[in-house]
């Protein structure tokens, strides 16, 4: 039961990707708005925040995407040592009833 909600809050979770990611895209444009106040040039103020931006959209997106993937191989892993766990019950109830 619990691989299946692990299932679905993944699901969920890569379709909450764009919005992380625009989320975090807003974050860097304001901080290269908050960069850009500084330079005279509007040009210059503008390509700080498109910069900005640009570079909070990929490490966000990228940093989103590490921890869903984090998130399954852990919850491989609990599968696995579950399995693991399981088998080795059986093997000593198959033990104990010879």
């Amino acid at each position: 039961m619990i691989f299946v909600t692990l299932r679905i809050i993944r699901s969920l979770g890569w379709l909450l990707t764009p919005f992380a990611a625009g989320a975090v895209s807003f974050l860097g444009a304001w901080a290269g708005a908050r960069l850009g106040r500084v330079v005279e040039s509007p040009r210059w103020a503008l390509a700080l925040l498109i910069i900005g931006a640009t570079v909070g959209a990929f490490v966000g997106a990228g940093a989103w995407v590490w921890g869903l993937r984090r998130a399954w191989h852990s919850s491989l892993r609990l599968k696995r040592e579950r399995l693991m766990r399981e088998r080795a019950e059986r093997r000593e109830s198959e033990g104990m009833g010879e």
